[in-house]
C-alpha cells in the first residue's frame, strides 16, 4: 500500500494543531506501512528551511504533483486542502470540525466561508472519511445526510513529549517564563472566537474568595491582547491576575501544564480537544466544557460546565481548586491521557484504509 498525505500544515510558521497531527501520523504510519510518504510542494528552499525548524525531517517526500511520481493507492486529504497525485488513489478525508456549519445553523454566520466550500467539495470527492470525535462525525451526519462513504471516528493522539515534569524542571521554567507568580490556573491554545477565552476571563472574575492567577499562553497579537486586558479590567480583574503569554516553546510546555494548579478549557465548540489531553498527560487536573466532543474525552473527576455561564465556570474552577489532588489522582489522569496515543492513532487510520480499499476491489 503506497500512502501520500497531504501535508501543508508542516509549512507554517508555527506547527498548528492538524500540523501535529499530519506529523505524528505521518511518521507512525511509516512505522506500519513502509510505502507512506509525505506529498508537499516543495518548490522554494525556505520550504525545507521551515520544515527543519518545526522539527519535520527524516520524512519520506514526494515530489510537487506537477513532477512525475509513483502512483498511489491511498490519497489522505488532512487539513481541508486537495492535492492531485498521479493514478486514481483511494480519497480519505479527515473531518476536523464543522463549527461554521454549526454558526449557521445557529444563524451567527451568513453563508459558507471558502474554507468551507472546499470542504463540502472534498465531502463530494472522498471514498472515506476519517471524523476526530464521535460529535463531529454526528455533525457530519446531520449536515450531510446524503453521504453514503465509510466513516471512521479516530481520536488523535497526544505527542510523547508530554509527560509530567520533574519539581526542578518545573521551578526553572516557571522561574525563567512566569517569574514572581505563585499559583496559576492555565489555558492554552489560540484564541479563536469559539474558544471562548472571554468567558473563561468572565468565569475566573467571578471566582470568590482566594484565586490563583490566570495564565492565557498562545496569544501572540498585541491588538487582542489588549482587547483580553480590557475585557478583564471591566470584568473586575486585576492586572497582576491576568498574565498573557506569547506561543510557549515545547520545552517549556510539559513544565508549564505540570506546573500548573489545572487548566481551564471552555470552549463553545471543539472537533477534539487537545489542551485537555496534554494536561491529563502531565497529570493535571481540569475544568472543561460539556459541548461538543468534550464529554467523550474527559477523565471522570473532570468538573463539566456550560461555558456560556461565567457562574458555572467559576463552579468549577472552585471545584477544581477545592478538591485534593495527590499522586493517586495525578497516576490517574496521565493513565487517561495514556490512552490517547499516536500510535493507536496510526494503527486504526491504517485498518480503515485497507477498509476502503477493499470496498472499492469489491465493487
Amino acid at each position: 500500500m503506497r500512502v501520500a498525505l497531504e501535508s501543508h500544515e508542516l509549512l507554517i510558521s508555527r506547527m498548528s494543531g492538524v500540523g501535529r497531527y499530519v506529523f505524528e501520523l505521518g511518521r507512525h504510519l511509516q512505522q506500519i506501512e513502509p510505502g507512506a510518504r509525505f506529498s508537499l510542494p516543495l518548490s522554494r528552499i525556505g520550504k525545507h528551511l521551515r520544515l527543519w525548524r518545526n522539527g519535520v525531517h527524516g520524512m519520506r517526500y514526494v515530489l510537487p504533483s506537477w513532477c512525475p511520481q509513483r502512483k498511489c493507492d491511498i490519497l489522505h486529504l488532512t487539513a481541508g486542502k486537495s492535492m492531485r497525485v498521479a493514478g486514481r488513489p483511494v480519497v480519505i478525508l479527515t473531518v476536523h470540525d464543522l463549527w461554521e456549519f454549526i454558526e449557521i445553523a445557529r444563524g451567527e454566520r451568513v453563508g459558507h466561508s471558502n474554507a468551507n466550500k472546499r470542504l463540502m467539495a472534498l465531502l463530494a470527492r472522498a471514498d472515506g472519511t476519517i471524523c476526530i470525535s464521535r460529535s463531529t462525525q454526528e455533525d457530519l451526519k446531520r449536515f450531510f445526510p446524503q453521504m453514503t462513504t465509510p466513516s471512521a471516528v479516530i481520536h488523535h493522539g497526544v505527542s510523547d513529549m508530554f509527560a509530567r515534569s520533574s519539581s526542578s524542571v518545573i521551578a526553572d521554567v516557571r522561574a525563567r517564563v512566569l517569574p514572581q507568580i505563585g499559583e496559576y490556573l492555565l489555558y492554552v491554545g489560540h484564541f479563536h472566537p469559539r474558544k471562548n477565552i472571554p468567558g473563561l476571563i468572565a468565569g475566573y472574575a467571578a471566582l470568590t474568595g482566594t484565586r490563583p492567577a490566570l495564565v492565557l499562553a498562545g496569544n501572540h497579537d498585541p491588538v487582542l491582547r489588549a482587547q483580553m486586558a480590557a475585557h478583564a479590567r471591566f470584568c473586575g480583574v486585576g492586572e497582576h491576575e491576568l498574565i498573557q503569554l506569547d506561543y510557549v516553546a515545547d520545552q517549556d510546555l510539559a513544565p508549564l501544564l505540570s506546573g500548573a494548579r489545572g487548566v481551564v478549557f471552555v470552549p463553545l465548540y471543539e472537533g477534539f480537544g487537545l489542551p485537555l489531553i496534554e494536561a491529563y498527560r502531565c497529570g493535571t487536573p481540569v475544568v472543561c466544557a460539556n459541548n461538543s466532543s468534550l464529554p467523550e474525552l474527559v477523565h471522570p473527576s473532570t468538573p463539566l460546565v456550560n461555558a456560556e455561564d461565567p457562574a458555572d465556570v467559576a463552579r468549577g474552577i472552585r471545584a477544581l481548586l477545592d478538591a485534593h489532588v495527590d499522586d493517586r489522582l495525578r497516576e490517574a489522569l496521565m493513565a487517561h491521557g495514556r490512552t490517547f496515543s499516536w500510535e493507536r492513532c496510526a494503527r486504526e487510520t491504517h485498518a480503515f484504509y485497507q477498509q476502503v480499499l477493499a470496498m472499492r476491489a469489491g465493487a
